[in-house]
Parts: C-alpha cells; structure tokens; sequence
C-alpha cells in the first residue's frame, strides 16, 4: 500500500497532467471542433503562407490565404492582415480548385458596393481593404461546405539595410490597438462585433534571397528556419512544420568584410517614365558631440505587459547611461494618464540619476495607451537653452489614432527631434517610423529584450550628432524626387531617394554638410529592368499626400489626387480597393451565409523569442511533462 507521502504525489501528478493539458491545450488549427446547436463539429481554419522573392533592395512578396470550410454552411471569412510598413499592395487572385479570378483596383466605395452585391447574388467574391497603416482586411464570400478557397496577395516592399545590416521583416500580426480607429465611410473597425470568431492561422514562410553583395548566411533572431544554398541564392523556410502567428519574421545578413555597399541603384522603364531607387550610405566618420537634452516617454500601458514593459525599463535605462555632464535629460510615464518626473530637465548628477532609476524601476503595465497628452507635456517643458533637445519616445505603438498622433509630433515638436523605439514582439513599425519621419528623427525596432543594448547602443550612436545635413540632390534630368524634402542623416542611416523621370540618363550628386565640410557624391543614372520600381515610388507617393492630410486635414484635392495616384499605378490605399467576383452564382440566395472573422495571433509578449518553432508554451509543457514522468518513476520505487 503506498505511503501518505506517495499518495500525496501521485494526487499531485494528476493534477499536474490536468494542467499541461489545459495550458498547452491542442495544437492550434490541428483538428479544432466548436459546439454548436448541432452538436460537435469541425471549425473552419485560416492558413498564411509567405513566399518573398528578394533581389537586392527589393523584395516582391505573395500572401497566400487559405480559407477551409468543413462545415455544412456556406462561409464569409474576414481577416485583418498586417504587411510591411513600405509596402505596396497591387495584386489579388481569388482560387477556388483550378478557377483563378484576377481581381481589379477600384474606388474604395466602388469596390464595397461590388463586392456585397456579389454576395447577394451568391457569387464568391473577395475584398481587400486598407484598414489604416500596414492593416488591410480580407473579406472572402461563399466558402462552401467542405470547400478550401485561396486568396492571393501580391505586394512590392523594400530590404532594409542600417547600421551595416540588411534587414527584411514580415509582420505576422499585430498588438490590440488603443482607442478609436479613424474612420472612412465605416471601414475602420478591428473588432467584426458581428461575426463569429475563428482560430488564429498558422503561417509558414519561404523566402529567396539574391543579396546583390557578398554576404554572411542569413539568419533568423525571430524563428527557427531551414537555410539551403542554391546557385548563389539563399533559400530559407519554416520547412514542413507551420509556425504560430505571435511575432513579426525577422531575417537579417550583412556584407562580408569590404563588401559593405556605399551606393545602390535600382531601376525600371514603364510605357511613359523611368523610375529609381537610390542608396546612399553617408560617411562614417563621427563629429564633434551635440549637448543635449534628453527626455525620455516610456509606455507603460497594458499592452506592454510581460517583455515588452521589461524591455522598455532596460532601454531607458542604457538611454540613461548615454548621458554626459554637459546633458540635462527627464523622464514622462504614461498610461491612461502620464506623469513627468521632473519640473524642468536636470543634470545627470548621481542623485538625480538615482532618482530617475527609482522611478523607471517603479513602473508597471497597466491601463490605458493615452499618447497624446504625454507628447504635449514632453514638448511643452520649458526650453533649455544652448542645448539639443532629443524625444527618445519608447512603445509598442498600439493605437489606433497613429494618424492624428504622427500629426502632432509634425506639428507641436518644434526644434525637438523625436526618436521612436519600438518595442515587443509586434510593434507598430508603420506608425513609429512615420512619427520619427515627422518629427526629423529615426525610428529602430527592439523586438527581443535580449539585443536591447545593442539596439540602444545604435541609437545613442545616433543621437551623438547628424551626419549629412542640408541634403539636396543635383542632376542633368529633369528629375522627381521622393521624399521632396531630404532628411538629415544619422549614424547608421542610409539615404533611401526614389525618383521619376522621362529617361535615366547623366549624372546624379547628392550633396550636403558633413561635420562643416561640403560632402558629395555622384552616380551615373542608367536603365535597368527592376521590377517593382515603380510601384514603390507611387506607394511613396501616396504616402507624401497622405502627409499632407495628415498636418493639415483632408481636402477634396488631396484625396482625389491620392485616388488617381493609387488607379494609375494599381495600388490599394485608404480610397482604393481590390475586389475579385467570380461571375456565376454557386449559392441559393434564399440560404443562409455565415460571418466568420479569423482572430490575429496573440502577440507573444510573455516570453523572449522562442529557440525553436514550436513555442514557449510547448516548451515549458515538454518541461512540465518531464517532471511528471520523474514523479511517476518515485512513486513506482
């Protein structure tokens, strides 16, 4: 008969399998059930793939989503996708078996009133439509019953390359946003408050890289890929084994030694203009130290809870370490409400330093994501003269009215240059880098607190001083270029300039001021065959309009240029949609059509990224299960 103690353990035991079964639960999308009026049945599911195909600069990236119906029931699937901050939305194809629709940008109006009569009339159809930044819903009417049913997207997006790094990042789905969404003619709404919910999907990814330069293996800080080698092409992949949509894809690779490129040109002929894509990477040499007034936001809304909150507190923390005795610096908390630490901004003194550790320490996610005041007490403190006045802005960025916020950073920053730091595992990248844009800064992303100081590291590097300023751009062509108005250039930052002309041809230089000295550099402007140019630039340009709405309110100019610009290039925006109907009826109009919106995967903001694709959560049930089976061993002595 076994002993008090044993049968205590093995109460235990079973207790302990009851919760691995409850915490980890079924694998996500594998065999998922509902219970309905019905009884039991099989739930609808939502598969992602990823196909990019990267040459240089440029990737052009196919998402493919893959609606399967098991029910009885005719389907609507809606689902909110977030894309690349830069990218340029200009293909769709509804498949169903060996049917393929081609679908076709309209006005956003045009393209709703398409696609709900096409429902009504039974037809499939399918919708996309820019929600607000990097967000875009998919709507796909008439899944049929044990039908699968595919909609494929085709974006043009850009490689990142900073700090010596190439980067590309595909945002796999995105923080709950804060607040109230703008809204165009009723479309904004992340919630769908009328429709059943679905799983989360499941995302695999396979990605070509042609680097253009000589170059390490790429890597993945964010997943475990499979990497192979084929004729100088990369080829990377989550393999057979789906991953969980709970964190943004990262992949970087840098030049080997002597390889690090110091100007790039992609080009690309359409029937009536040329178009460019141009990179420079400015000197590297460092000039002489700005003081400076440094003062730190830090979000501590719940959205930041768990990494994300921890991450935050270090990079304060290492901003604070940055500092020299000739800086001043302060402090803002905020939430649902915020909080400045001190009246004007102080000496970094030991106690002074102190106290602001205390107080960094003291923070908490809870609450409200409440910026704008935040922003206004930050630029309203009083002026300190003889110095540079840095907004080092630290968040996850999960609002809602990104736009209204970047426009008053545009509007109220005044001589400030504002910083973005984005924080956690899906931070809102579109509206962090648009913010720093306005506000003549840079933005970088920390999406695990383990490379947080080296990432502060590059951005205390940064706010040392610019490198290039009053940037301008000379040339034998009649040229168009974007953005109109050059940045100044921090250490680490190339400058990124896409351009329109009748023909490519001469000589470019760009000039400017490095460290009080004239700085320049020329390239020789040819035709190539880069597919993809062109797109970016009126996705840039799009951009540039929308600017303008941003500072100074929405015109009936504005948004019809902004609808030209978007029909003419064949790109989704915020007045343009796709819409793709197949033209025969395939259900009785007097059947029933349920709404099914896919949930976004949770970010994962509890744990750093995972060692493999299989997740913190299956990890720490493959631990729990390991120590189950030593008890049973003990008990069976």
């Amino acid at each position: 008969m076994p002993s008090t103690v044993q049968s205590r353990c093995l109460a235990f035991l079973m207790l302990l399998l009851v919760a691995i079964a409850l915490f980890v639960g079924p694998p996500a999308q594998a065999g998922l059930e509902w219970d309905g009026p019905g009884g039991r049945w099989e739930a609808p599911t939502l598969a992602t793939e990823y196909h990019s195909d990267v040459r240089g600069l440029l990737v052009e990236t196919t998402v493919v989503q893959r609606f399967s119906n098991p029910t009885g029931d005719w389907l609507e699937g809606r689902y909110t996708l977030p894309l690349p901050d830069d990218a340029a939305v200009h293909g769709l194809r509804l498949r169903i078996g060996d049917r393929l629709i081609e679908g076709e940008v309209r006005l956003r109006q045009e393209a709703r009133v398409e696609y709900e009569a096409a429902k009504l009339e039974g037809k499939r159809s399918a919708l996309v439509e820019n929600q607000q930044g990097n967000l875009f819903r998919t709507r796909v009417a008439h899944v049929g019953p044990g039908e699968t049913v595919e909609v494929e997207l085709r974006l043009s997006h850009l490689v990142r390359f900073e700090h010596g790094r190439f980067t590309l990042t595909l945002p796999l789905t995105l923080v709950p946003r804060y607040g109230e969404a703008p809204n165009l003619d009723g479309a904004f709404s992340l919630l769908e408050t009328s429709a059943e919910t679905g799983a989360a999907p499941l995302v695999t990814v396979d990605l070509q890289i042609d680097p253009g330069v000589p170059c390490s293996d790429p890597y993945s800080p964010s997943h475990q890929l499979r990497l192979d080698h084929n004729a100088g092409r990369y080829l990377l992949s989550t393999g057979s084994e789906a991953v969980a949509a709970d964190r943004d894809l990262v992949v970087n690779w840098e030049p080997l030694p002597g390889s690090s490129p110091t100007a790039a040109l992609f080009a690309e002929q359409s029937a009536d203009s040329a178009y460019a894509l141009l990179m420079v990477v400015p000197p590297s040499q460092p000039g002489p130290r700005l003081a400076r007034e440094l003062i730190l936001i830090v979000d501590t809304s719940g959205s930041m809870e768990g990494v994300s909150i921890r991450a935050a507190q270090a990079s304060a923390r290492l901003a604070l370490g940055g500092l020299a005795p000739q800086d001043t610096f302060n402090l803002v908390r905020f939430s649902s409400d915020h909080q400045v630490l001190f009246e004007q901004s102080q000496s970094p003194s030991p106690a002074r330093l102190a106290q602001a550790i205390g107080f960094i320490e003291s923070f908490r996610a809870n609450g409200g994501t409440e910026m704008a005041p935040a922003l206004a007490a930050a630029f309203e403190l009083p002026v300190d003269p003889g110095r540079v006045r840095q907004v080092v802005f630290v968040t996850d960025g999960a609002v809602s009215n990104e736009d209204r916020i970047s426009a008053q950073v545009g509007r109220d920053a005044g001589a400030a240059r504002l910083f973005a730091v984005g924080i956690g595992s899906a931070p809102n990248a579109h509206f962090l880098r648009k913010a720093a844009e306005l506000g003549r800064g840079s933005a970088l992303m920390v999406r695990d607190p383990a490379d947080a100081q080296a990432r502060m590291g590059e951005l205390l590097e940064q706010l040392d001083s610019p490198l290039l300023t009053r940037l301008s751009i000379v040339s034998d062509s009649e040229l168009q270029t974007l953005p109109q108005v050059l940045p100044d250039l921090y250490a680490g930052q190339p400058l990124m300039l896409l351009i329109r002309s009748k023909e490519l041809r001469g000589k470019l230089r760009v000039e400017g001021d490095s460290q009080g000295a004239a700085w320049s550099k020329s390239l020789a402007l040819s035709l190539r065959n880069d597919s993809g140019v062109g797109r970016l630039y009126g996705r840039r340009l799009i951009d540039s309009l929308e600017d303008q709405i941003r500072l100074g309110g929405e015109t009936v100019e504005l948004k019809t240029e902004i609808e030209k610009t978007a029909l003419a290039f064949g790109l989704a925006s915020r007045y343009t949609s796709f819409v793709a109907v197949e033209r025969t009826p395939v259900r009785e109009t007097d059947s029933a059509l349920r709404k099914l919106a896919f949930a976004n995967g949770a970010a994962d903001q509890g744990q750093p990224f995972a060692a493999t694709a299989a997740g913190w959560k299956a990890q720490l049930g493959l631990a729990l299960l390991l120590l189950a089976a030593a008890m049973l061993m003990w008990i069976r002595r």
